[in-house]
């Protein structure tokens, strides 16, 4: 706390700290002193997460055409009770990796790097692979 007055002194300012974690209860209270206020967030309710799927998946049709983009959410909607945001991000994320149509899939033996256009995935996930973009 000292330091926070000290940076105050110096500057004219006063210094904004701002930290996360998924749980406060698992803090130790001198840590936990430090914050004047404290914001908890739930997990997405149905509708938020109808709301977050059927934007993010809103061009998968274009991709899977025999897959109804309405079925989908409501199938994933079910699924995913008690996500947080950050589960619904890595959920939609791993899905778009999996769609990545195949006629965009090049064989190849490129490094990381630019290669007419198309980004190269990196030599950590698939060495053997172009990805046109």
């Amino acid at each position: 706390m000292q330091e926070v007055k000290h940076a105050e002194r110096i500057c004219g300012h006063p210094v904004l700290l701002v930290a996360a974690a998924d749980s406060s209860e698992g803090l130790p209270p001198t840590i936990r002193r430090c914050f004047s206020h404290e914001v908890s967030m739930g997990p997405l309710t149905e509708e938020q997460r109808i709301k977050m799927l059927s934007q993010s998946l809103q061009r998968v049709s274009d991709i899977l055409p025999d897959t109804s983009t309405e079925d989908l959410v409501k199938e994933l909607v079910g699924q995913t009770s008690g996500f947080m945001p950050r589960d619904m991000r890595a959920l939609i994320a791993d899905a778009g990796t999996n769609l990545i149509p195949r006629r965009n899939i090049l064989p190849g033996n490129v490094e990381s790097g630019n290669f007419d256009g198309k980004r190269t995935l990196g030599s950590n996930h698939c060495k053997n692979y172009v990805l046109g973009m």
